[in-house]
């Protein structure tokens, strides 16, 4: 339930840190790792998702593993992954799903797209 302009962005000089929740009670949770752009990159990419209608970030989730697994197959470039998902969230309306079922019919619906969209870019 946390609105996203309550989220601020600081940057670790060495990368170590690369995420920090602070509670109520002033404690601190933080998730460190070896200096790797992996996991600050796809938090990034969901940051817009937030603020958008519901059900964007599952169409994100649905089109980066498309796109991903169309890389590691060797049939689009790693430049690629993020025009997909771009035209996959261009394309396919968050239905702000209500139910399991419409989630699910959701996440097919950008998967096929997503699919359609990396055919089209083929290596």
């Amino acid at each position: 339930g946390l609105a996203p302009d309550k989220l601020d962005v600081v940057i670790h000089p060495q990368s170590v840190i690369h995420s920090m929740v602070q509670y109520h009670d002033t404690s601190v949770v933080a998730h460190l790792g070896t200096p790797d752009m992996r996991v600050p990159i796809a938090y990034g990419l969901a940051w817009e998702a937030l603020a958008a209608p519901t059900g964007t970030t599952a169409v994100l989730n649905a089109a980066n593993e498309v796109a991903v697994a169309a890389f590691l197959d060797q049939r689009i470039r790693f430049d690629q992954i993020h025009a997909v998902n771009v035209a996959t969230l261009a394309a396919v309306l968050p239905s702000n799903p209500a139910s399991l079922e419409a989630l699910l019919a959701l996440d097919a619906s950008a998967r096929a797209f997503a699919e359609r969209s990396a055919a089209g870019m083929a290596v």
